[in-house]
Formats: C-alpha cells, sequence, structure tokens
C-alpha cells in the first residue's frame, strides 16, 4: 500500500489584519492560519498598542466575519468585511543609510 502525501486544499482562507491608516488608505497584515481566534484577538490587540492606538483596525477570521476595533478600545463582530480602498505596502527604512546615500550626492 503507497502512502499519497496530504494536500492542503486549494483556497484556504488565512486571517489578516486590515489597518485603516486613513480613509480609503489601508494595510494588510497576515496573521497565522493555525492560530485559534483568542489568539488572533490578542495579536491583533497588540498590534493597536504598537501603532499607538491611533487607527482604525478589522480582525477578518473568516471570508464573511470579522471583528472591527475602534482607537478607543470599542470592538464589534460583524459579518461583513472591508473591501475596496488602496492598499499600502510598509517597508522598513535603514534611514542612517538613507542619509548617507544621500550625502554623497
Amino acid at each position: 500500500m503507497k502512502r499519497t502525501p496530504i494536500r492542503r486544499p486549494t483556497g484556504m482562507f488565512t486571517p489578516y489584519l486590515v489597518v485603516r491608516l486613513i480613509p480609503a488608505v489601508y494595510m494588510i497584515v497576515r496573521l497565522p492560519a493555525h492560530a485559534n481566534t483568542r489568539t488572533l484577538v490578542a495579536q491583533a490587540w497588540t498590534k493597536m498598542a504598537k501603532l499607538g492606538q491611533r487607527h482604525r483596525m478589522c480582525l477578518v477570521v473568516s471570508r464573511c466575519r470579522g471583528l472591527f476595533m475602534e482607537p478607543d478600545g470599542t470592538s464589534t463582530w460583524k459579518n461583513e468585511v472591508p473591501a475596496g480602498g488602496f492598499q499600502m505596502q510598509m517597508r522598513r527604512v535603514n534611514y542612517n543609510a538613507f542619509r548617507a546615500q544621500r550625502a554623497d550626492k
């Protein structure tokens, strides 16, 4: 009897966090697929604290369920998720190297 490897189903949903930077401009943060809901909520509130508690966020845990989190600490589960807007790609920048490069010119 030959064993066949178990494959992950295609189209598997992975949770993510939508951070509203300014109206219609969002940042998406991917979260681990194997984490339970309690862990995901804790990670989302940690991210909120790291960003200075000034952005609205939505933790999307399924295709049609999201936890909307406000900077004042309130949250509400809804059966809808954010759609649309412009997505920002955030990267870390080494400002010392950037300044040194600008000074050389």
